[in-house]
């Protein structure tokens, strides 16, 4: 991992752990509050503050989906992104309640389009587009749409081993789950 990304990842956390807490604004440790919010808006920090707030409150009650909830943030937050989909595997069998289960189904797309966003980095224009294209189709639950780009995302030699499995872990996630499956 690159020095740069480590820098950043630890003044992510250092700025996730207080806005989720809602102490960033009582603590002030000389400008380091500012570079950390900074570099958490820089890396996705805001969009994956939100999906952490998300899950907390979609998963209220439910200890063990809240546990669940905790390591897809961690993974996200330290750029673990294929262990992220152990914890949708994980969640199928939390004893979801019909609230919690439409909740989930509602941001699970979005966690996903974080993945592709984050997980595979790519400066070939065309590759960035249809990458763009699909994390826009994965947030509004277009799932058919979204489902044709994941496919020729996948089918793309440029790609790297690990990013073309991505690709096929939001493939096989990207259905609502059905209460008792």
């Amino acid at each position: 991992m690159h020095i740069k990304k480590i820098s950043h990842s630890l003044l992510w956390t250092f700025a996730l752990t207080f806005l989720l807490a809602g102490q960033a604004h009582a603590i002030d440790f000389g400008g380091l509050k500012d570079k950390a919010a900074e570099a958490a808006e820089s890396a996705g920090g805001s969009e994956l503050a939100n999906i952490g707030k998300s899950l907390y409150s979609a998963f209220s009650g439910n200890e063990l989906a809240t546990k669940y909830a905790k390591g897809i943030v961690n993974s996200l937050q330290t750029g673990q992104y294929s262990q992220v989909f152990d914890f949708y595997n994980k969640l199928k069998k939390a004893g979801l309640s019909p609230t919690q289960l439409t909740s989930w189904n509602g941001i699970k797309n979005t966690i996903s389009a974080f993945v592709l966003e984050n997980g595979i980095d790519s400066e070939d224009k065309p590759v960035a587009d249809l990458i763009a294209r699909t994390s826009k189709m994965l947030k509004s639950n277009e799932t058919g749409t979204a489902m044709n780009y994941l496919k020729k995302l996948g089918s793309l030699d440029t790609l790297s081993k690990s990013e073309t499995s991505l690709v096929s872990k939001i493939q096989s996630n990207l259905l609502p789950l059905v209460l008792g499956q």
